[in-house]
């Protein structure tokens, strides 16, 4: 600032205009200082969303509609590699809306009808056993075996509930309906 104040002052003493060289630096100025704004807000939201842990490195999110995995995050910048490879960078300051699918645990509901045939209490008991004897790392209560939930005169309708690790929804789902087919394969029981 003071080498400014010195320049000014011997451009002034050589009869140098200065009103374009002030007007220049006074544009220059503002659009520095608002430039700046943006990095320090972009630093501070940074700052909060490392110290309030709302995620990490490794975690699958959502952020303000894009979904992925989070591969940096910084005190500025956040990187985000979506389910096609592309890596999103987003400032920080930008970030509104976060949805963490890695922490926690998520519920899964799953319907499951078996054929009228077999018996509401048939197929509740078998549907009862066959849960209590799936195992999985995911798994974290009981399979709660609840309904019927419809009032259907050819089958009848299960729904099955139970709270996983967050981020094994999808492979938790796929291996409880495995095993409930193969179960039902083998036990002659008609899934409808």
């Amino acid at each position: 600032m003071l080498l400014f104040v010195g320049l000014l002052s011997i451009l002034g003493a050589l009869g140098v205009n200065l009103a374009p060289v002030l007007a220049t630096a006074g544009v220059t100025g503002l659009a520095i200082s608002l430039g700046a704004q943006q990095i320090v807000r972009d630093v501070l939201n940074g700052f909060f969303i490392l110290v309030e842990d709302q995620f990490a490195v490794g975690d699958e999110v959502t952020i303000d509609g894009v979904r992925g995995v989070v591969e940096t995050v910084g005190m500025r910048i956040t990187r985000v590699r979506d389910a096609e490879g592309r890596l999103i960078t987003l400032a920080n300051s930008s970030i509104t809306r976060v949805t963490n699918h890695s922490r926690g645990r998520a519920l899964l509901s799953l319907e499951v009808s078996i054929a009228a045939e077999y018996g509401l209490d048939a197929a509740r008991e078998w549907l009862t056993r066959t849960c209590a004897a799936f195992m999985h790392p995911a798994l974290q209560t009981p399979i709660e075996v609840r309904g019927p939930t419809t009032l259907e005169t050819t089958r009848h309708t299960f729904q099955l509930r139970a709270h996983a690790a967050a981020g094994q929804l999808e492979t938790l789902g796929d291996a409880l309906r495995e095993h409930l087919l193969t179960h039902a394969h083998a036990d002659g029981v008609p899934l409808a």
